[in-house]
Parts: C-alpha cells; sequence; structure tokens
C-alpha cells in the first residue's frame, strides 16, 4: 500500500490509506482469515462470521507478534510477524512512504524484495498546471 496522504477530493471528503500499525495490523489478520473462511464456512453464515472475526481483528496483541526483518531495496526494515492457527502467519512493515502486508503457509526465508513502482510520480500529484 503506498502511502499517498490525505488527499481532498472535489467534493471536500478525505480519502488516504491508514497507517497507523495497530490498524493495518488488523487489516491484515482479518484479510487472512477471511480467505480462510470462503472455503470453510456456508454462504449463509458467511456474513455473520465475518464480523465476529473483524471485531476480533481490531483487538490487536502485540504480545502475539515477533519482529524480523525484511530487505527492500538493500534496506534492512522491521518485519512484524503474527503465526496463527491453522498454520500460517500474517506479518506487516512499515517502509515510510509503503507498508507491506503478507500472508501466507509459511513466512519466506528469503525476505529480500524490490519495490518495482517508484514514489517519487506522488511528488507530482498538487500540480494541476497541465
Amino acid at each position: 500500500m503506498e502511502r499517498t496522504g490525505q488527499l481532498m477530493n472535489d467534493a471536500g471528503r478525505v480519502t488516504g490509506v491508514v497507517d497507523d500499525a495497530r490498524t493495518i495490523a488488523g487489516l491484515a489478520v482479518e484479510e487472512s482469515l477471511l480467505v480462510m473462511l470462503r472455503e470453510t464456512y456456508p454462504r449463509e453464515l458467511l456474513a455473520t462470521r465475518m464480523q465476529e472475526i473483524a471485531e476480533q481483528a481490531r483487538a490487536v496483541d502485540w504480545a502475539e507478534w515477533e519482529f524480523t526483518q525484511i530487505v527492500v531495496d538493500g534496506i534492512g526494515f522491521a518485519l512484524r510477524v503474527r503465526h496463527m492457527h491453522p498454520p500460517g502467519f500474517v506479518a506487516i512493515a512499515d517502509l515510510g512512504a509503503a507498508v507491506v502486508t503478507m500472508r501466507g503457509k509459511k513466512l519466506p526465508d528469503d525476505r529480500r524484495f524490490t519495490l518495482h513502482r517508484r514514489l517519487e510520480s506522488f511528488a507530482n500529484l498538487g500540480d494541476t498546471s497541465d
């Protein structure tokens, strides 16, 4: 998720990316669990169970998360990881201009990545001279 800052649209509404670690962690857990739910719950029970899990995900307990490292473009960042049951994980990393979320069955041993899309283009968002 690229951080674009809080922008205002023509209707006067504020838009932007949530940038606090607790909210991002909750969203990562919620998304991971919802993916699993679609595979395990009958459709008629899915909405109720989704709401229950969303409420649980908002109650982030940092004691259940550990730190390891993610290397992005040669720079080491803190990767916050939570191991979940059934076996799997979710992780978040704050890169400053972007936030990384990961999920899967096994945390990769090699956590070296490259940002393919450079964020310099956001410097021109306020330029309306075209």
